[in-house]
């Protein structure tokens, strides 16, 4: 059974699915009244299907009148294979346009979307910068220190050259090939590439940040580990005390906490070896691998006091009041009250990841494979 399209946009400078292309002319379609034969999911009174593409959509982040989405996505054949886009879209739907194409760098191979700081001209610009893998194992190579970059933009005037932007480099957790047990701490998330379409193994772009805090001054990032605060007008890069583990920082609109995911991990010991034609068995390389356990949503104040675990979960999004989190978990998406501890579901969306809380209140922006593929959705929140 073909998709049912009722209203269609105008075609986005993206390559499409081939079941959309046949079904809807190459359409880039943002619908509340799509069927989703191929999932079997029903959709909501107020949910908005916003992208159909054959690639993966990442991180959704709202512009600061609620009006666009930036977010991050995958670009196919035969426009550039295994390359990563900003994107912009509108929240209502529409043509999906690139974003700051200037500003990327030659080493990005990771774009993050730009977060706009909650008010003026600012926004940060975060890419991560990837080393050529270092280990000849195939087609699954353990992967070398990877950084992550932060630049501030003004969007009020002409691009700057990007050597000129004032911006910091974090270096991620990582390894070399040649550790063995007991080396280096192992990274939380290793972004490992397929040989076919480089398409992340974890499609976690958002574990890094970067967040603003209210009065844009300052930006919170996560080097998959620790969490890192960067005062942008001294330079200055103050690590949160007390916190590791975490992940998917995002300030308070109140200015007082930052939410953030801590992974408790656990490790797994492996051995590469090999069987010669001679029929001997010989090993040539130890590694430990980390496994991520049980994630947990918690908050802390900037200075580290306060630090408390809000509930099960990962990938928060605070709401306009700074008194809930909005939460991912396998079940769907929740709302938890900070006070009460209180929880409210959001219907129908199992699977939903890297929600957004629009600046009203009113909507949440996530990614999902309702439709097969990763795409971007939209959904209205209770009062």
């Amino acid at each position: 059974m073909p998709f049912v399209v009722r209203r269609c946009q105008a075609a986005a400078p993206r390559v499409l699915s081939l079941a959309l292309a046949l079904g809807a002319a190459a359409c880039h379609v943002a619908d509340d009244t799509i069927s989703l034969p191929t999932s079997g999911f029903p959709l909501q009174a107020g949910m908005r299907h916003l992208t159909f593409s054959s690639g993966v959509d990442l991180t959704p982040l709202w512009s600061q009148d609620g009006t666009m989405l930036s977010y991050v996505a995958q670009s196919l054949p035969p426009a550039a294979l295994g390359q990563w886009l900003r994107w912009n879209i509108p929240a209502e739907g529409g043509i999906a346009t690139e974003e700051q194409r200037a500003y990327r760098p030659p080493a990005a191979t990771e774009p993050l979307p730009i977060v706009r700081a909650p008010s003026g001209p600012l926004a940060a610009l975060a890419f991560l910068r990837t080393a050529a893998n270092n280990c000849g194992c195939g087609n699954d190579p353990w992967p070398t220190v990877k950084a992550i970059n932060v630049a501030v933009i003004d969007l009020a005037v002409a691009p700057q050259p990007f050597d000129a932007l004032p911006k910091i480099e974090i270096a991620l957790p990582g390894y070399q090939v040649a550790d063995t047990f007991g080396a280096a701490r192992i990274p939380l998330f290793r972004l490992n590439f397929t040989p076919a379409f480089a398409r992340r193994r974890d499609d976690l772009s958002a574990v890094f940040g970067p967040t603003w805090s209210p009065d844009g001054t300052r930006l919170a990032v996560s080097d998959g580990d620790q969490l890192w605060i960067w005062t942008v007008a001294s330079g200055a890069l103050d690590s949160v005390p007390g916190v590791r583990d975490a992940a998917f920082p995002r300030w308070s609109p109140d200015g007082t906490m930052l939410a953030f995911t801590r992974y408790p991990q656990d490790s797994v010991e492996a051995r590469i070896c090999f069987v010669p034609a001679d029929g001997s068995f010989a090993c040539f390389a130890d590694h430990r691998t980390t496994v991520r356990t049980s994630p947990e949503v918690w908050v802390v104040a900037p200075d580290g006091t306060g630090l408390t675990m809000v509930g099960p979960g990962e990938e928060s999004a605070w709401l306009p009041s700074s008194s809930a989190l909005l939460v991912s978990r396998g079940t769907g998406l929740v709302v938890i009250d900070l006070a009460t501890g209180a929880e409210q579901a959001i219907a129908n969306t199992t699977g939903a990841r890297e929600p957004s809380v629009a600046p009203d209140g009113r909507r949440a922006a996530f990614v999902a494979r309702f439709s097969g593929n990763q795409d971007l959705w939209t959904v209205e929140l209770s009062p």
